[in-house]
């Protein structure tokens, strides 16, 4: 079963704290732990509204978060669309 399926720009996450968009900026705050930070806020969030986890889709491209931010905060892959570079990652 997936928990998460992307359908063309919408996700399907339902009962998932869902991230749309993380971002640190300017790039002088990177690799500070920011992001680890943020993102661990959500998961904090999702406890606190008893959801199932978090969900995100990430790509390597421009514009979006790539896997390494979410896999190094206890996220797993749970499916890859490979016509579509983004992956989709959970944490519960």
């Amino acid at each position: 079963m997936f928990l998460v399926r992307r359908r063309g720009a919408q996700v399907d996450a339902k009962g998932y704290l869902f991230i749309h968009c993380i971002w640190v900026s300017p790039n002088t705050y990177k690799e500070k732990g920011h992001g680890s930070r943020l993102v661990n806020e959500c998961i904090t969030n999702a406890k606190q509204e008893d959801k199932y986890g978090v969900a995100v889709v990430t790509s390597e491209g421009s514009f979006m978060v790539g896997k390494a931010l979410f896999l190094k905060n206890r996220f797993k892959r749970i499916l890859k669309n490979l016509l579509f570079e983004p992956a989709k990652f959970i944490c519960n």
